[in-house]
Order: C-alpha cells, then structure tokens, then sequence
C-alpha cells in the first residue's frame, strides 16, 4: 500500500500522543525498553561484538 506524503502525515498526526507529541499515543517506555535490549543482545551474538547505546535515550523523563 502506496500513502501519500499528505496521508502519511496524517496518520502520523493522528498517532501522535496529544500531551507528549515526540511519542505515540500507546508508547510503553518499558516494553520498549526490554525490546530493544533484545536486539542488542542478538546483535552482539550474532556479529560477535560489543554494541555501544545510550541506555539513557530509553528511559526518558515524563
């Protein structure tokens, strides 16, 4: 399914979380923080190396 630039726009706007607009409406900082350390670990075992992140950028202030 092809959006336009204008179609997209509106569902990110509409997706949007009314009182903090940098994230979306259903965001859970937790989830999202345990999914994403999933991936590092994959990461680090699949490619045999260390990945260096911000742990920080996952726990941001409410």
């Amino acid at each position: 399914m092809v959006m336009s630039e204008t179609e997209l726009l509106a569902l990110l706007r509409e997706l949007d979380d009314p009182q903090r607009m940098e994230r979306p409406l259903s965001y859970d900082r937790a989830a999202s923080a345990i999914a994403f350390g999933g991936l590092v670990g994959r990461l680090e075992t699949n490619f045999g190396v260390q990945c260096e992140f911000e742990r920080d950028t996952l726990h941001m202030p409410r």
